[in-house]
């Protein structure tokens, strides 16, 4: 056998025998409290010529009309990123994983940006198909963030529940016109 994946919190001591090829992490933007910690790890956890690829999401989404800061949506952006904040994470790190890569030592970085529409919203046939799929994990998504709502806002389960029926109508409302950068 050639590969193998083992899965452990980037945030513990890496204290591997061998070296990798390749080191994944995919939207980890909310689980990182010392995210530069991370990238140094992985450099010195990398074989020479190895790689790391991060995919992860800026937060907050953007909106290039007022139709986002005016919705619930936008309401619950703001608020998950505040209880975030006074959990002791921030969610707007993701701009800095170029420059921390390059400052523990990659070289060749190479950053790819994707425009990722929250619904179905724009014109574009692939925009709006990629919108219709990133709108429904988005209301997977939303479902799933009630204990930050609760642990750092000070949220009742059914005050979370309440606001999350009127953000996840604005996820389905094309006249938001929401969307991430990945």
């Amino acid at each position: 056998m050639n590969c193998s994946f083992e899965v452990v919190d980037f945030e513990d001591e890496w204290s591997y025998e061998q070296k990798f090829d390749l080191i994944h992490g995919r939207l980890l933007l909310s689980c990182l409290a010392e995210p530069k910690k991370m990238f140094e790890r992985a450099f010195a956890s990398l074989s020479p010529g190895g790689y790391i690829e991060m995919q992860d999401c800026d937060f907050p989404a953007k909106c290039n009309d007022d139709s986002l800061p005016n919705s619930n949506l936008g309401k619950w952006y703001s608020y998950i990123f505040n209880a975030y904040v006074s959990l002791g994470r921030d969610l707007g790190i993701v701009k800095n994983y170029k420059r921390w890569m390059e400052e523990v030592g990659f070289v060749n970085v190479e950053e790819k940006i994707f425009f990722w529409p929250v619904n179905t919203w724009p014109r574009d046939p692939h925009l709006k198909k990629l919108g219709f799929w990133y709108g429904h994990d988005l209301l997977e998504l939303i479902t799933g963030l009630k204990p930050p709502l609760m642990r750092g806002l000070g949220w009742t389960l059914e005050e979370v529940e309440a606001f999350h029926v009127k953000v996840k109508k604005d996820v389905m409302d094309r006249k938001v016109h929401a969307y991430h950068i990945m």
